[in-house]
């Protein structure tokens, strides 16, 4: 199996199915981010990446990772990319980084039902790898659910030390925009983490809503960008400076969006209109977007290739 097979599965990507990709590779956020994480990785830092759903941070943090293994093996990954939300804990982070690079660096990769004894093995593969002269980077998605006493083991860890030495653990944590508050409240890691909020530019936007003709993002996640929720959201974090103008971008967006598609994603009947504001002091307008006809026209399209 090559080693770029390895990384889309151990990734969880899927290939590339045209040039798409390389558009995105190419937005200054995406080129942006991975100068950061380059720079994180080497100086094995704690950073957390938060934003709304639907921005595209996943995707291209992890798209940024995979490009960097590809430059730079030096280093292996352990990744929770889509963590149960009732189980996630520190016995699931520990248990992750056994599993996945545990035969590599201390010959087993089942976890042990202790978590005091998990916690050793972890800090086994940590000082033979840091023997090795090889890093292991820690990626968890989703962070906004981890609890204190996750962050807390995840303290523990990068604490390590070989031979009066630290082993500085990269930690790279994604999450919803709850993330920042979640660290700002935890005493013993509040000054550890730097968090950074994720977003494509104004430009970029519009480039991502054109990738939607191209498959790579789906209809629905197009909707969450331009759904009234993003359209709040946008404004109160100052991404826009007025309303009209982030209403105004949408609108090309989608247009850009349309007249790439091919018959099933021609969402032309898409209906955009502006409603008034609620209250005289606020200079917020809100998009309100049905897709009713657009769904509908869709879903006789693929009955009739079904058909056929």
């Amino acid at each position: 199996m090559s080693t770029q097979l390895e990384i889309f599965e151990h990734f969880k990507l899927r290939k590339p199915k045209d040039d798409t990709e390389i558009q995105i590779k190419e937005t200054e956020t995406f080129l942006r981010t991975k100068q950061t994480l380059e720079s994180l990785i080497e100086d094995n830092k704690w950073r957390a990446f938060s934003g709304r759903i639907g921005s595209g941070k996943t995707t291209t943090i992890i798209g940024a990772i995979r490009d960097i293994h590809d430059e730079n093996k030096n280093f292996d990954v352990v990744e929770i990319l889509s963590p149960d939300r009732e189980k996630i804990g520190a016995g699931q982070i520990l248990a992750s980084f056994v599993r996945q690079v545990g035969e590599k660096y201390i010959g087993q990769n089942f976890p042990s039902g202790k978590i005091d004894t998990r916690l050793a093995q972890v800090q086994r593969i940590l000082m033979t790898a840091h023997e090795k002269k090889k890093k292991i980077v820690l990626v968890i998605d989703e962070a906004q659910e981890l609890n204190t006493k996750v962050l807390n083991t995840i303290k523990r860890l990068r604490d390590t030390t070989f031979i009066k030495r630290a082993i500085h653990l990269p930690v790279i944590l994604i999450g919803q925009p709850s993330l920042d508050p979640m660290i700002r409240n935890n005493d013993e890691v509040k000054h550890r983490i730097r968090s950074t909020q994720f977003s494509y530019t104004r430009k970029e936007l519009i480039g991502i809503t054109e990738f939607l003709a191209k498959g790579l993002l789906s209809r629905e996640v197009c909707k969450q960008i331009v759904d009234v929720k993003t359209t709040e959201d946008a404004y109160r974090n100052k991404q826009y400076p007025t309303p009209l103008e982030l209403n105004s971008d949408i609108e090309i967006a989608m247009e850009n969006a349309f007249k790439l598609g091919d018959e099933a994603l021609e969402l032309k009947h898409f209906e955009i209109r502006e409603l008034q504001r609620p209250a005289p002091k606020k200079e917020r307008k809100k998009i309100e977007i049905s897709a009713d006809i657009a769904d509908a026209k869709i879903k006789n399209i693929d009955s009739a290739k079904e058909a056929s």
